[in-house]
C-alpha cells in the first residue's frame, strides 16, 4: 500500500488505514484515507494473504468538496440492538457507518447506510452534501476517533482525541497538548437515523459521595447548588456532556483561573421563563483512575 503515479495521490494524503476486514471471497479489505484536490476518498484495498495488498479500482466512497479524509472508520452495527459485532460481520440485519475526520474543518462526522459486498461500495443514506447537515459524533472538540469491537463485552467502543483550546504558549508552558475523551460504547438509535454514545460502564467505578435528588421544581430564575460532591474533578479543563440519552454529545475544553479546587460549585439553574420539574438527578465525585499500576 503507497501512493503511486498511477493513483495520482500525494504522499502527505495517504494515511491512517483502518481496522481490516474479511469479506466473504477471502479477501481482506482496509482503508486509506485520502483526498484529491478537493475530493476526500476512502481509498480501498484487498489482500489473500495480508502481506500483498493491491488497491481496488474504485475508492469505497468519496465526496467532492471534502478535502482530506483523516482517521477513516468502517464498522457494522445492528439494526435493532446495542450489541456490537465484529468488523468483518455482515447480514441482512447490519448497516454500516463510516466515519472520517475532516481536516479542513478538524471535526470527526459519520454517515450510515449500506455496504454492497459484490461491487465493495458503501451507498449512504445521506450523501455529504451541506456540511451543516453532517452527522458528528461530538458537536465539540473531538477529532481522530477510532472504534474497536470489544468481544469480551460484546460492544463496539468509541475512543476519540480531544485537543487544546488553549495557545500554543500555554501548552508548552505546561508541556503537555490534548487528552483522550472517555471512552464511549456506541450503537445505533431505534431511528435508525443516528448513532447513540454513552460513557463506559466501567467510569462508574470512579464513583465516589453520591448525591440523589429526587423530582423537584426548578422555577424560572432559580439557582441551586449541588452540595456533597467535589467540583473539580481529575482533569480541570474537561467537560463531556451527553444529551437526550446520548443522542447528542459535546466535550468543550475549559480553562478556569477562579473556579479552582475549593472553589469550583455544581449548580442547577434554569434560566427560562417556565418553571421545570426534575424528575431525578444523580451526581458525584469522581475518584483517580488507576492507570498502568498508579493513580492518576
Amino acid at each position: 500500500m503507497a501512493p503511486t503515479s498511477a493513483n495520482k495521490i500525494n504522499a502527505s494524503s495517504f494515511r491512517d488505514p483502518t481496522t481490516s476486514w474479511l469479506g466473504k471471497d477471502g479477501y481482506w479489505r482496509v482503508l486509506i484515507g485520502s483526498k484529491r484536490n478537493t475530493i476526500g476518498l476512502a481509498i480501498l484495498y484487498k489482500s489473500k494473504d495480508f502481506v500483498n495488498w493491491v488497491e481496488a479500482k474504485y475508492p469505497l466512497y468519496s465526496a467532492q468538496g471534502t478535502g482530506m479524509w483523516e482517521c477513516p472508520d468502517f464498522f457494522p452495527i445492528l439494526n435493532d440492538s446495542s450489541i456490537g459485532v465484529d468488523t468483518s460481520f455482515n447480514s441482512d440485519n447490519v448497516r454500516h457507518v463510516l466515519k472520517v475526520s475532516l481536516d479542513d474543518k478538524k471535526h470527526d462526522y459519520y454517515l450510515i447506510g449500506s455496504y454492497d459486498i459484490v461491487k465493495d461500495k458503501f451507498i449512504p443514506d445521506k450523501a455529504f452534501k451541506d456540511s451543516e447537515s453532517f452527522l458528528r459524533y461530538d458537536y465539540g472538540k473531538y477529532y481522530a476517533s477510532k472504534t474497536f469491537f470489544d468481544d469480551g463485552k460484546n460492544r463496539r467502543v468509541l475512543l476519540g482525541w480531544v485537543n487544546e483550546s488553549s495557545s500554543v504558549a500555554d501548552d508548552i508552558k505546561k508541556g503537555w497538548s490534548g487528552i483522550h475523551a472517555i471512552p464511549r460504547a456506541i450503537w445505533l438509535d431505534k431511528s435508525g437515523k443516528q448513532l447513540v454514545q454513552w460513557p463506559v460502564v466501567e467510569i462508574e467505578k470512579l464513583r465516589a459521595n453520591p448525591v440523589i435528588w429526587p423530582t423537584k421544581l426548578l422555577k424560572a430564575g432559580d439557582l441551586l447548588q449541588i452540595n456533597g460532591i467535589t467540583a473539580a474533578q481529575i482533569d480541570h479543563s474537561v467537560v463531556e456532556s451527553f444529551g437526550g440519552k446520548g443522542k447528542a454529545c459535546i466535550t468543550a475544553r475549559v480553562y478556569p483561573t477562579l473556579a479552582i479546587n475549593d472553589e469550583a460549585h455544581v449548580y442547577v439553574f434554569n434560566n427560562g421563563t417556565a418553571d421545570v420539574k426534575i424528575t431525578r438527578l444523580s451526581a458525584w465525585s469522581m475518584k483517580k483512575a488507576q492507570i498502568n499500576g498508579k493513580y492518576r
